[in-house]
């Protein structure tokens, strides 16, 4: 039976591994968990205090073929993958789709960070990432608000009720904790994205050999719009890299 997994989508020092501590910690704990984190992620405060949690084991990976191969031998109750925040969030979205379709897991639901401090510094370079995160999100979390102004928090806030995105609307602490962990991990479809969804297009359309459309009609799915590409290989609507604004904003930070 395929794994249920959790898919965290975020830029680096958004508080994703703190995040892991606290769904572990209360909303997991009665379940093994593997967190599969990639190689190329550096070392973050919440390291230590999730290798040791008694439930949780991190696994490293190397490749798209590496952590295939770790997910088919993992001996865990629940996954939680951390998206590789040094590649393009499409491609991400893409290889763990190829995960969920090898059988071995299962997607419970997306968790997407939105580091508050980033959009607040970068607003405009940043929008377009961040509209794809809550594109792809069934919990839409804003994380990295201390000292960041109501206003901006609002705004973001605002956007998203004005759009009717579906997501939950998630605040994060300081700790990189929620307030209740356990609507995280309830496995309930919000996100817009149908990219692992399934459902028979005929049904969808309502079409017997009675009832055909006078137009001519396509039974093919459509593509996510974020994964569409064109001829030439390249995304048709590309997320842009926003890796270099959260390494500067983090390195600000910290100053």
């Amino acid at each position: 039976m395929a794994i249920p997994a959790y898919l965290i989508l975020s830029t680096a020092f958004s508080g994703r591994r703190g995040l892991c501590v606290d769904v572990c910690k209360n909303a997991l704990v009665n379940s093994s968990v593997a967190v599969f984190l990639s190689s190329n992620e550096s070392s973050c405060a919440d390291d230590d205090a999730l290798s040791s949690l008694s439930n949780v084991k991190v696994v490293k990976y190397s490749s798209a073929d590496d952590c295939l191969e770790k997910l088919s031998m993992c001996d865990c109750e629940v996954v939680i993958y951390i998206a590789d925040s040094s590649k393009n969030l499409a491609d991400e979205v893409e290889t763990f789709k190829t995960f969920v379709d090898s059988g071995v897991i299962r997607l419970a639901r997306i968790w997407s960070l939105v580091d508050c401090k980033m959009n607040e510094k970068f607003t405009k370079d940043c929008s377009g990432y961040i509209e794809a995160l809550s594109h792809f999100a069934d919990c839409l979390l804003l994380s990295q608000r201390s000292g960041v102004s109501n206003a901006s928090v609002n705004e973001l806030i605002s956007r998203f009720k004005k759009q009717c995105k579906p997501h939950l609307l998630v605040y994060m602490d300081k700790r990189n904790s929620v307030e209740n962990p356990i609507e995280l991990v309830v496995e309930e479809t919000r996100r817009i994205s149908m990219l692992f969804d399934e459902y028979d297009l005929e049904d969808e359309l309502d079409i017997d050999e009675d009832n055909l459309p006078e137009e001519p009609f396509s039974l093919e799915r459509k593509p996510d719009p974020y994964l569409e590409k064109l001829q030439n290989g390249h995304r048709k609507n590309p997320i842009a890299d926003v890796s270099k604004f959260a390494i500067q904003t983090h390195i600000e930070n910290e100053n």
